[in-house]
């Protein structure tokens, strides 16, 4: 990959248990294309909160199905925690501030998550370069540290 882009790690140990590191693997050459429905984006933090202000501010969609994206929704059940309801592709999520909007994304080695007020004014992008999160119990420090920082909540 050409130009400064973020390099992505993930533990391997089970697939390559021979590679010199397999617990600190870097994976910047897979390419995020194999993960299913991936949109495969090299991207920025910056560019995933233009796009959506500009989808929450209705510039990409007409009126009635900007609404129906956000409101003809359906419950989660604790499939995507945070999030609380589903619906044409933007979760949405309670926070310590009321809700919000956005989707998160996983490839090899990265994890995004976006969360975005309704108006699209107040925002919060993180990108990580490491998604192996699920057995450390970082997945809720971070949902955590997150949403104080969505909420503007010091600690």
């Amino acid at each position: 990959m050409d130009g400064a882009h973020v390099h992505g790690y993930a533990d391997v140990s089970l697939l390559l248990p021979n590679a010199p590191d397999p617990t600190r693997f870097d994976v910047t050459a897979f390419s995020p294309s194999e993960a299913g429905a991936s949109g495969a984006l090299v991207t920025t933090a910056a560019d995933i909160a233009r796009f959506y202000r500009a989808l929450l501010q209705g510039r990409l969609l007409p009126p009635d199905l900007l609404r129906r994206m956000l409101t003809d929704t359906v419950p989660t059940h604790g499939i995507a925690p945070p999030a609380v309801a589903y619906g044409l592709g933007v979760y949405v999520y309670a926070t310590g501030c009321g809700r919000a909007y956005g989707h998160g994304g996983s490839a090899l080695g990265y994890l995004t998550f976006a969360l975005n007020s309704r108006d699209g004014r107040n925002q919060l992008v993180a990108h990580t370069n490491w998604n192996s999160f699920a057995d450390t119990g970082i997945d809720q420090d971070f949902w955590t540290a997150f949403q104080r920082g969505y909420c503007g909540k010091p600690g």
